[in-house]
């Protein structure tokens, strides 16, 4: 079961219409998970934040969306492979099954994680 904080590659792309795949960083609280009563089986679902690289394929940096765009670095975080943002204005509920047989990369936690959360947070005030 992904934990709040976990750090994945799932098995689907984020966002569902790029070519490219992107890590995310569970959101949803420890085993809270979201029940969907209007999907075929009664899927469970967890809340997701896509991580990007902090730069472009051309090497230009990423333009960052003030108060949505948190910095996560290789220093902080060597389970990463650059320097790279996680996005809290693009959140998606991912369906449990997704992560089943995945092992997370690694852990976002402390300031950085609560930062990331006040960033979703800003999505619904």
């Amino acid at each position: 079961m992904p934990l709040r904080g976990e750090v994945y590659f799932p098995a689907k792309n984020l966002p569902p219409d790029q070519d490219t795949p992107h890590r995310c960083v569970v959101l949803s609280p420890t085993n809270l998970m979201a029940h969907h009563p209007n999907v075929k089986g009664n899927k469970l679902f967890v809340v997701v934040a896509i991580i990007r690289s902090a730069t472009h394929q051309s090497g230009t940096p990423v333009r960052l969306v003030p108060g949505h765009s948190v910095p996560i670095t290789v220093t902080d975080f060597s389970f990463l492979d650059h320097d790279s943002i996680v996005e809290t204005h693009q959140l998606f509920a991912v369906e449990l099954d997704v992560f089943r047989r995945k092992h997370p990369m690694g852990r976002i936690s402390g300031q950085v994680l609560t930062d990331i959360l006040r960033g979703a947070q800003r999505l619904f005030s």
